[in-house]
């Protein structure tokens, strides 16, 4: 995918979110045109992606956001200034299906009737979370739900391309 800046007509920041070693850097990559950036053991990073969209290309500045010991100390102006996200857990490990409940309660303070779209990560790996719970946990909280593979780049973009959508009929204008 050609990273043609002029042709982006849309910018939305939003946030990537999870435990650590969920996939959330390699979702990122997989639409990443200038190649996939190192993986960061840090709480927080900042990415750019381009997402082809109706003949242009939309923008998303991502504050990924990990779950780790020093993430109490992490301000709260990622999920903020986000117009939404993804809340991601790893398919094959259990304890990370498990802290969804925590992370729901999180971004609920600070990211009240913001989209927020589950993401089981890992499909091509053998899984420990049935998907019919997965399904179900994020049917009880309302949340769209889609299990993707970052190695294969299953289901990446229309997970982004669903995101896009719920931001914009959110009513969030670009740069917002």
């Amino acid at each position: 995918m050609a990273n043609n800046r002029s042709s982006s007509k849309s910018v939305f920041q939003a946030f990537i979110f999870g435990s650590a070693a969920s996939g959330k850097n390699s979702l990122a990559n997989v639409l990443e045109s200038a190649g996939p950036s190192p993986l960061s053991p840090q709480s927080l990073s900042f990415r750019s992606l381009f997402l082809p969209w109706k003949g242009s290309k939309i923008k998303f500045l991502l504050y990924i956001v990990a779950s780790t010991p020093s993430f109490s100390q992490l301000p709260s102006v990622a999920f903020q200034r986000s117009a939404g996200g993804l809340l991601v857990f790893d398919l094959t490990n259990a304890h990370s299906f498990e802290r969804l409940s925590g992370y729901l309660d999180l971004l609920h303070k600070y990211c009240k009737d913001k989209p927020v779209i589950l993401v089981g990560n890992k499909k091509d790996l053998t899984r420990v979370v049935p998907q019919e719970i997965a399904q179900a946990f994020a049917s009880k909280h309302g949340l769209p739900y889609f299990e993707t593979s970052a190695k294969t780049g299953e289901n990446v973009v229309a997970v982004f391309t669903r995101l896009a959508e719920l931001i914009l009929n959110a009513g969030v204008k670009p740069g917002d």
